[in-house]
């Protein structure tokens, strides 16, 4: 009786032993699955983050380069309208130098027109000054 009760103990106490061994092994695979989850949580944390920063980099660059082709065309149309500008102002000039010179050349024509006028009245009246002194002269003889 003795025997059989120390061998129940025996038993029992190692089916106690081999128990708490599986529930030991279980919280063991529990706590190694657990630290796997939160390892592979903050990895996939640490991934967001670095395509965040990524993320961030890229809107900056493409930020700069927007301003920077904003900045270019502005100067693009700057230029070209500078230029607009040169052009129409050289074209007025050259209008008012075509008028000026227009302007000359009619005032030389009117001013040789005046003259060849006065010229023809002078001979006209040094011939009639003559036909008047013959006139005289043969009014004299007579």
């Amino acid at each position: 009786e003795a025997s059989r009760k120390a061998f129940e103990t025996k038993v029992a106490a190692n089916k106690k032993r081999d128990e708490l061994r599986l529930k030991k092994e279980a919280a063991k695979n529990e706590a190694a699955k657990e630290a796997e989850r939160a390892k592979a949580e903050e990895e996939r944390k640490a991934q967001h983050a670095r395509d965040e920063a990524v993320r961030r980099k890229e809107e900056e660059r493409l930020q700069k380069e927007t301003v920077e082709a904003e900045k270019h065309a502005k100067f693009e149309k700057a230029k070209a309208e500078a230029h607009r500008k040169k052009v129409e102002d050289d074209l007025k000039k050259e209008e008012a130098k075509a008028e000026a010179s227009r302007k000359a050349f009619e005032t030389k024509v009117a001013a040789n027109k005046k003259r060849d006028e006065l010229r023809l009245k002078k001979e006209a009246a040094k011939n009639e000054a003559a036909k008047e002194a013959e006139r005289a002269k043969a009014e004299e003889e007579r």
